[in-house]
């Protein structure tokens, strides 16, 4: 059969097209002249393409408001309490991302701070302290290659890039809204409040043993405390990224 094969990580299909072609490109009769189209019975050579669902990267992890989470594999829940967690953290431990909640509107907490850390390099954005957006580069304002600090001349949006990940940001007032990207090289090896990222957002909420939480997929359905503790660090924690910024930091440009 001539036409084109589809092939994915599920199966494969394939559909012709020389069926199509002749449905279309029929003998045409004008004032008793026969005109034959130079396409009727021609035979299209198969062609094999690969397809690859949007599961293999990159993933997007999104925190905004107050704050309502959406994870890599599309889990939504909502988080209330305030402090510093661990949104990711590769099995490896190269790359992590670290979020500080603060007491917001509504008895509800807000993100006001983001790190991430690939290596020995750390990147952040914080205004924790008096909502006035900084940004940090430890241990050096001299960055490696590439490792980049991004922002709008307004300063309301921000990129901080490493070579493995990416965190954009925008200022909303009091509150951060910031989107976490990991390249697919992390499937299935990362874990934090964004989830696991292997395709399946049933196990993305679970306790240390591997045991599922029940959730409703929904933005209405505020996680358990049990398990954003799972994921919470000290304020004075040497493990804390975001920590590291102090008020008396400039704005890196």
């Amino acid at each position: 059969m001539s036409g084109f094969k589809f092939t994915c990580h599920t199966g494969s299909f394939q559909t012709g097209i020389s069926a199509v072609v002749n449905s279309v490109f029929q003998h045409k009769k004008y004032d008793g002249v026969v005109y034959e189209n130079i396409w009727t019975n021609y035979t299209f050579p198969l062609i094999t393409a690969d397809r690859y669902d949007s599961f293999y990267g990159p993933a997007v992890c999104t925190s905004s408001g107050d704050p309502r989470v959406v994870t890599f594999d599309g889990t939504y829940y909502s988080i209330y309490q305030s402090g510093q967690f661990v949104y990711v953290k590769s099995d490896d431990r190269s790359v992590e991302v670290h979020v500080r909640h603060r007491p917001c509107v509504s008895n509800v907490a807000c993100v006001c701070g983001v790190a991430i850390r690939e290596g020995a390099v750390i990147l952040a954005a914080d205004m924790c302290t008096d909502s006035f957006l900084r940004y940090l580069v430890y241990p050096s304002t001299t960055l490696p290659s590439g490792y980049l600090v991004q922002r709008t001349s307004s300063g309301d949006s921000f990129e901080l890039n490493t070579p493995s990940g990416k965190i954009f940001g925008s200022n909303a007032g009091n509150m951060l809204n910031i989107q976490i990207f990991i390249p697919s090289q992390y499937r299935a090896s990362v874990d934090g409040l964004c989830g696991n990222y292997d395709g399946k957002a049933e196990n993305d909420l679970h306790y240390k043993n591997k045991t599922l939480i029940p959730t409703r997929n929904d933005l209405n359905y505020v996680a358990s405390r049990d398990y954003v503790d799972l994921w919470r660090l000290d304020h004075f924690c040497d493990e804390t990224l975001v920590g590291l910024m102090t008020p008396k930091n400039e704005p890196h440009s």
